[in-house]
């Protein structure tokens, strides 16, 4: 007999998945009948992605960008929502609408730009 953190990621259903993926763009709030029901639901959820990333399924990664926790207000809604967006609604505030954050290809490319005008030195 499996135990719960033995089933393989196709033993939970399709719509986990789709949830998570959801999770990683926007927030989801899933009301519950209960705190424990919603513990439940968070406990199967983290137990579908450490299936994935057991079975080194292509998606695990991309999974792990949705934070799955309980309300801080009411425990018995499920929250799923991007890492770190509270933080960054922070830094969007600290910094305002229009900050742009810098990407590794942007910064690869203003050093190659400055390199190819002479201001960097190899």
């Amino acid at each position: 007999m499996n135990r719960p953190s033995d089933t393989p990621s196709k033993g939970f259903s399709n719509v986990l998945q789709m949830l998570l993926r959801e999770g990683t763009k926007k927030i989801i709030r899933i009301p519950c009948e209960s705190k424990t029901e919603a513990i439940l639901w968070r406990s199967r959820i983290h137990r579908l992605r450490r299936a994935m990333r057991r079975e080194n399924h292509p998606d695990w990664a991309t999974l792990y960008g949705a934070e799955v926790r309980l309300d801080r207000k009411d425990p018995s809604i499920l929250v799923i929502m991007p890492v770190d967006y509270e933080f960054g609604q922070a830094i969007t505030k600290a910094l305002g609408e229009g900050f742009v954050p810098a990407t590794e290809t942007t910064l690869e490319d203003n050093f190659l730009k400055r390199l190819m005008e002479g201001k960097e030195k190899p």
